[in-house]
């Protein structure tokens, strides 16, 4: 079953902390980024992006075009009840608030990848990303997870790191506190040591831009993750898949995420090749 991850994207109050949610615009279909996590590959695909758009009345057709967008809204906040009470479990207080703050405006649907980190070898692949393109063989996992209004709303999903990175709130991380590149300076000395920016990788090269680091803070569960504190360094460049963070590690552990290969098509005309 493919594994395809909905998100109505809104614009939203900005007394609501940020999370990847509200920083979605910039996607565009067969965007792709290939996370190594600690045990295993993560593959996460944009397959389709639906625009909706609010009908405009004609002239003198004012009341007409009205009663359409009320109608349209209480279908569409009825859909969002109804999935609300079946997989209200799914979601942290945050996240049902999110849930009032706006009107969808697209539909993202994303596929999920799992994988083991032996598959390239064991079944021949040259990269990730044709190993993805020639229909995943021996995936772990390729399921699915709804998101509508900003709210996680349905997950059939067994693993659950990108379900939860997806709502933790983000808080950008000042240049003075930003982590530095180099060996540290002597006791006494300036730092004058620039601002570290991960490698990112897009088709397989790098490319030199910089990043924006933005810190939080993991829920408790039973990961190893559970209540750490994270920073996410995500690419500015409109050439990477700049919605997704390319590198997420943990100051007080060894944790790190990183992308290891993208494929953005936010400057590219063409459409993404056919499954």
């Amino acid at each position: 079953m493919a594994m395809r991850l909905i998100l109505c994207v809104l614009f939203f109050s900005p007394l609501f902390g940020e999370t990847i949610l509200d920083r979605l615009s910039s996607l565009r279909k067969g965007d792709l980024v290939v996370y190594s996590l600690p045990r295993s590959i993560c593959i996460v695909s944009v397959e389709n992006i639906e625009t909706h758009v609010a009908p405009y009345p004609a002239p003198g057709d004012e009341r007409e075009g009205q009663d359409a967008n009320i109608a349209t809204r209480e279908r569409a906040n009825s859909l969002a009840e109804e999935q609300h009470e079946v997989d209200g479990s799914l979601q942290p207080s945050h996240e049902r608030n999110r849930g009032q703050r706006g009107f969808d405006s697209n539909t993202i649907f994303f596929r999920v990848v799992t994988a083991t980190k032996d598959i390239l070898d064991r079944e021949g692949y040259p990269t990730w990303i044709t190993w993805f393109d020639a229909h995943a063989p021996d995936a772990s996992t390729d399921e699915t997870i709804s998101v509508c209004g900003g709210t996680i709303v349905h997950s059939d999903s067994s693993h659950d790191w990108f379900h939860t990175l997806l709502s933790l709130d983000l808080s950008p991380i000042p240049n003075y506190l930003r982590k530095r590149a180099g060996p540290k300076p002597m006791a006494g000395e300036h730092d004058l040591r620039p601002i570290w920016h991960p490698k990112i990788v897009v088709n397989g090269a790098y490319l030199e831009t910089p990043s924006v680091a933005l810190e939080t803070k993991w829920p408790q569960d039973a990961t190893p993750l559970s209540n750490r504190p994270l920073t996410l360094y995500f690419p500015t460049s409109e050439k990477s898949v700049r919605a997704l963070p390319y590198w997420i590690e943990s100051p007080t552990s060894s944790y790190r995420a990183e992308v290891i290969d993208s494929r953005s098509f936010s400057t590219h005309i063409q459409e993404p090749p056919s499954p």
